[in-house]
């Protein structure tokens, strides 16, 4: 038994007990008899299982650290993958202003055009209704063939001032070619 001051740390045997005992026999038979050489066997296997851990661990920690480089690479595409996204979505935008621009300056032109059809319009009906008056006139006056033919030449004549006068009022308003459209 050894001294009061010297006793191991552990689970206490009775007296009667070997300490050999307490191992499963299997294992009691492969051990050294000498306690000197069981202690450094003992020795050994804790060297060598810490060793073992040892390696586990940085193994464990060489495979965390190739991960996180990982994680850390597939960061940094995102990253650069979103600036590219952010950088396409401010250009989607500011095409999309442009054209809502765009828009409202063609909408307000075709506005314009649009006013400038009716006025001409207008112009047209009211130069059909003279050259009607005109050509009554010049029915109800005429005597013979010859007159007529000078009436139209008349007519054609005051036709040809009246639209070239409609086509200037027309470049006025923003074209010159509505005035040909008139049906």
């Amino acid at each position: 038994r050894p001294p009061d001051g010297l006793r191991a740390a552990g689970p206490r045997l009775p007296e009667d007990v070997r300490p050999m005992d307490a191992l499963p026999r299997d294992i009691a038979s492969v051990l050294p008899d000498d306690p000197a050489d069981q202690l450094e066997l003992a020795h050994r296997i804790a060297n060598a299982a810490f060793v073992a851990q040892t390696q586990s661990l940085a193994k464990e920690r060489d495979a965390l650290k190739e991960q996180c480089a990982e994680m850390k690479m597939r960061s940094k595409q995102l990253e650069r993958r979103v600036a590219s996204m952010e950088e396409e979505l401010h250009d989607a935008a500011d095409k999309a202003a442009m054209a809502m621009e765009e828009r409202d300056k063609l909408t307000a032109e075709k506005t314009a055009l649009i006013n400038t059809v009716k006025k001409l319009n207008k112009e047209v009906a009211k130069l059909d209704a003279f050259k009607r008056n005109l050509m009554q006139t010049l029915a109800d006056d005429g005597e013979d063939g010859a007159g007529d033919a000078a009436g139209e030449r008349l007519v054609t004549s005051v036709l040809a001032n009246a639209e070239s006068n409609v086509l200037k009022t027309g470049s006025r308003y923003g074209g010159g070619q509505a005035g040909s459209e008139r049906a």
